[in-house]
């Protein structure tokens, strides 16, 4: 369910200057995947308040040179948004790049998901710093594009969230035009480390 609170100038449309601001009775919804970054499945039952079901990503995800990391005692503060927003399991997991970054080296993580052409999709992605080392300044930027279209340029989930343990979403719309409506295509999604 996609519903824009009061006050919020609404989704921004990738590569576009408009926003997605609501939904009315002329907009039909459908959803397509949820995916657990670097965790297994989630069931249903175990998605206390909205009983959604999310899928392990790896048969998404483009990267090879990763491993997942766990984080099961982590304490999740919820300061600015209902628990429900997303199960706990979701922010206790997590993919880092293989071996050791040097500060001028460069992160990519890709996911493709298969959609259809001629449709509008809503991508939410939920973020939590699960590191303390991560709140350096240095390491928290990273870039978001959707479909190789800058999405954010500056992603900051410190800045978003208020810190570490603190859960943050943010919303994205990407229209899919090509010229055979309802065609299979693919959705890339990436996070990247920006340039340096």
């Amino acid at each position: 369910l996609y519903y824009t609170p009061d006050g919020d100038s609404g989704a921004p449309i990738v590569g576009q200057k408009n926003r997605f601001y609501s939904v009315d009775n002329s907009t039909a919804l459908e959803m397509i995947k949820r995916l657990n970054i670097g965790g297994s499945f989630i069931s249903s039952v175990e998605d206390f308040g909205m009983f959604r079901r999310w899928d392990e990503d790896s048969n998404f995800l483009l990267e090879s040179r990763v491993y997942r990391m766990n984080h099961p005692v982590l304490s999740i503060k919820h300061p600015n948004m209902p628990p429900f927003v997303a199960p706990l399991k979701l922010y206790q997991t997590s993919w880092k790049a293989g071996g050791k970054l040097k500060v001028d080296q460069t992160y990519n993580f890709t996911w493709k998901l298969p959609i259809y052409m001629g449709f509008g999709y809503l991508v939410r992605f939920h973020f939590c710093v699960l590191d303390a080392g991560m709140a350096d300044k240095d390491k928290s930027e990273f870039t978001i594009l959707i479909n190789d279209q800058m999405a954010e340029t500056q992603a900051d989930v410190i800045k978003w969230s208020g810190g570490t343990g603190t859960p943050v979403y943010r919303d994205y719309v990407v229209i899919m035009k090509g010229d055979k409506e309802g065609s299979k295509c693919d959705l890339l999604i990436s996070l990247q480390s920006p340039d340096r």
